[in-house]
């Protein structure tokens, strides 16, 4: 976090020349394998950042390249009150965003923050602002491809806020959904038709918009449950991935 003329704003540094020197090979668009770096991913989010102005996404002003240094430096908006829902890994279980709950904690201070649940009407209301974000991205021919709790951030006014836009995907056909067999989305909040294999292992093709709609159900279902819908407690991609495509 930085801090000018009494504003406060969230400062994202990337080092391009150390991004720019690693490689590695993956699918693209078509299923053919590609050698990338992660600077592409990183020229791509500005380009996104660049192009879209919605209240529930993450804002973008300002974008300082120090060539000297070889970094870039994102100047944006800062989402004071962090996560929508924080994860812890040992235990397999997510835990709320305390400012939502800041009047409860203060009332009673013995309330553990690790059993509270947000009600049904703080999660319409969360659900619906993502919406309206993920709508407008659809609108203007954008795949988010990374829709998940903690891509979720809060304002000072608990205002949900969309971020991360390295993995996503611009349409050349603004209403022309189909976007191959490329993935980058993480494995928990996969998509089912994302996880069918064939016998050779390839991804089937697949739709970005309602990919992103999943990923926005197995959202909803976390912060109504405060765990993942589907899960694997051997971290088994195979069988998480089964599981999920078995459930439709």
């Amino acid at each position: 976090m930085v801090e000018k003329d009494n504003v406060k704003y969230a400062l994202k540094i990337v080092n391009k020349n150390i991004l720019s020197k690693k490689r590695k090979f993956e699918q693209d668009e078509n299923g053919k394998m590609v050698i990338t770096t992660p600077m592409e991913g990183i020229l791509k989010e500005i380009l996104i950042l660049k192009k879209v102005n919605h209240r529930n996404l993450v804002k973008l002003y300002e974008i300082i390249y120090n060539r000297n240094k070889g970094k870039i430096y994102f100047v944006l908006e800062y989402c004071e009150h962090g996560d929508l829902m924080s994860y812890n890994e040992e235990e397999n279980k997510f835990t709320v965003n305390k400012y939502v709950f800041e009047n409860v904690l203060k009332t009673n201070k013995s309330t553990d923050i690790d059993n509270l649940h947000y009600s049904e009407s703080q999660i319409r209301r969360f659900i619906r602002l993502i919406i309206k974000g993920l709508n407008y991205l659809h609108r203007i021919g954008i795949i988010h491809k990374d829709i998940k709790s903690n891509n979720i951030l809060l304002d000072k006014n608990n205002e949900c806020k969309i971020i991360d836009f390295n993995f996503s995907a611009i349409l050349t056909k603004q209403w022309v959904d189909n976007i191959g067999k490329k993935v980058d989305c993480n494995n928990y909040f996969r998509a089912a038709e994302m996880c069918d294999l064939d016998d050779e292992k390839e991804l089937k093709d697949y739709k970005g918009m309602p990919v992103d709609i999943w990923a926005l159900g197995v959202t909803s279902y976390i912060l109504s449950y405060n765990k993942f819908p589907f899960y694997s407690e051997n971290d088994d991609i195979f069988e998480l991935y089964d599981t999920i495509h078995k459930s439709i």
